[in-house]
């Protein structure tokens, strides 16, 4: 079994690794708004969706953090790139 895993992952590419610190962020201010800190938990979710823009679920849990904390506007632009992120990934 050992060297199947190993030939498996020598034939399939790995995502490549980065270290800017984005999901950390992202997992903070999940937990901050799961902590009814929706401030600080926006701030740390924008922040991750800056260094990742790609991650068309984080601009989605943006998008309720903004609703949850009645920010209409701003709920509604991250949704519109939650959308826009999802169908550029598609179309490649």
């Amino acid at each position: 079994a050992r060297g199947l895993w190993a030939d498996l992952r020598a034939r399939v590419p790995q995502a490549p690794v980065t270290e800017d610190g984005a999901e950390e962020l992202f997992l903070r201010g999940v937990r901050l708004a799961d902590e009814g800190q929706p401030r600080e938990a926006l701030a740390a979710m924008e922040e991750a969706c800056r260094k990742r823009p790609e991650q068309s679920t984080w601009w989605l849990a943006l998008a309720q953090a903004h609703a949850d904390a009645g920010q209409r506007v701003e709920a509604r632009g991250a949704a519109e790139r939650a959308l826009a992120v999802a169908l550029n990934e598609t179309e490649q």
